[in-house]
């Protein structure tokens, strides 16, 4: 059986309010366990929270910078269309 946790050790753990962690519960976004009045949160759910909000990281590199201000650039309106028939965009 899983490590069951209370609401307050939950939202210790994941930096949450409990009121927030009970609501969850209430609209059931996440798995609790009930035993009459007491509420239990399983570790196993607790981890899956933490790694549904995980985001990769992405390699930085150079083409991420020149693409990033690329698009700033045409927000802006500051970019042109070149006289090439592939497309292509040039900076102002």
């Amino acid at each position: 059986m899983d490590d069951l946790k209370t609401v307050r050790e939950a939202a210790k753990l994941l930096t949450l309010s409990p009121h927030t962690l009970r609501v969850w519960i209430q609209e059931r976004r996440i798995e609790s366990v009930r035993l009459g009045r007491v509420v239990r949160i399983p570790l196993a759910e607790i981890e899956r929270l933490i790694e549904g909000g995980r985001t990769k990281a992405v390699p930085w590199s150079a083409s991420l910078v020149d693409n990033s201000a690329i698009a700033r650039a045409a927000r802006r309106g500051q970019m042109r269309p070149t006289n090439g028939t592939n497309g292509e965009v040039k900076s102002n």
